[in-house]
């Protein structure tokens, strides 16, 4: 086991600390006159990570002395490791001769999440067509018979894993024609990997996917050749950001340079496509903001967990982590049908995803 422990003086070793430090967006410390920044995630979310190491995280306090905080987690010693020399980067730009068709079968509720699959699908070279929810999939698949399919794991109505469990009992008595299922899923926690292969997915990728292991998972599992394009080993990445502020709230978030060179490279000089593909960004994620509100409102756990999820996943992709933990942990709290959500909470959020606009709103070419 390692264990580390940090030191904190007082005022942080406040009145109720070691009884609310866990609580997600309870910021630490008392009413007193000092004032406690934050919105209360930072311990929740380290415990959570902390916990699915096999480790945790404790506290022990004092009122006006301080406190120290310790961290346990097992460790396997290793001996001194040889890193293997990096291989050039190579990016997939078609299907190598001679080989059969591919169908590939997106069922995904979300346009944009569709129209990023779709595209970098069929320009290798894939045929590709989809579904936006689970009645949908069933229907095509029996209809088109794909040979894999990107199932999306949180949609309204039949959920992903349950598409799955049906798609599977069609082929029930013929498994060699069963297509293979890919879960994809915004969440981080390798619980949903084992929920996913449980219901009978054939693999796991999480959003926001790269596009190296996406195409990496469907040669795996259809025993594909690609041809590829070498890169250049060394070139110096962009510096450049592309930044939204939220005026109400003094927010600021950068979107960074890799992600927008990912993007750049999915558009592939296509202008019109970039511009569709943010642009249904900009209409979705105040849609989806508005369901969270109206979920709140009405107590509706199920609504809420859904719009927190997609909210979550939008996030993910732009690498806005400050807006992804916020949605993260108002998913958490309706999945155990919990739908307290303070106005602070909104007003956090919202801030968030004014930021996360407005920098999208700055990639427009």
């Amino acid at each position: 086991w390692r264990r580390l422990s940090y030191p904190r003086s007082a005022p942080t070793a406040l009145h109720g600390l070691s009884r609310s430090s866990w609580c997600p967006f309870c910021p630490s410390g008392s009413r007193s006159a000092v004032r406690q920044e934050g919105t209360g995630l930072g311990l929740p979310i380290s415990q959570r990570f902390a916990q699915i190491m096999g480790g945790q995280i404790t506290i022990q306090s004092q009122i006006g002395v301080g406190a120290i905080f310790r961290v346990e987690l097992p460790v396997i010693p290793m001996r001194e490791a040889v890193m293997p020399a990096a291989q050039p980067q190579r990016r997939v730009i078609g299907l190598a001769p001679e080989q059969p068709t591919y169908q590939i079968l997106v069922v995904e509720d979300q346009q944009a999440n569709r129209q990023l699959l779709v595209r970098l699908l069929s320009l290798v070279g894939f045929q590709v067509q989809t579904a936006t929810n689970g009645n949908e999939a069933i229907a095509l698949c029996q209809r088109w018979q794909p040979q894999l399919i990107c199932m999306d794991v949180r949609m309204a109505g039949i959920d992903g894993y349950e598409t799955t469990r049906r798609i599977k009992q069609l082929y029930a008595e013929d498994p060699d024609n069963c297509p293979k299922i890919i879960a994809v899923t915004a969440s981080a926690f390798e619980e949903e990997r084992q929920t996913a292969l449980a219901a009978g997915c054939d693999d796991f990728i999480r959003k926001p996917f790269q596009e190296a292991i996406l195409f990496e998972t469907l040669a795996t599992h259809l025993n594909i050749r690609y041809q590829y394009q070498p890169l250049p080993i060394g070139t110096e990445s962009q510096t450049a950001t592309f930044s939204g502020t939220s005026e109400a709230q003094g927010k600021r978030f950068q979107i960074k340079a890799e992600i927008i060179e990912q993007i750049w490279e999915i558009a592939d000089g296509d202008s019109s496509f970039l511009t569709e593909y943010l642009t249904e960004h900009l209409r979705h994620l105040p849609e989806l903001m508005q369901s969270l509100q109206e979920a709140v409102i009405q107590e509706n756990a199920a609504d809420l967990s859904l719009a927190a999820h997609s909210l979550k996943g939008m996030g993910m992709t732009f690498g806005a982590d400050s807006f992804v933990a916020h949605c993260l942990m108002i998913e958490q709290q309706a999945n155990t049908n919990d739908t307290t959500v303070s106005p602070e909470q909104l007003q956090n959020l919202q801030a968030d995803l004014d930021a996360l606009i407005a920098s999208i709103r700055a990639i427009f070419p």
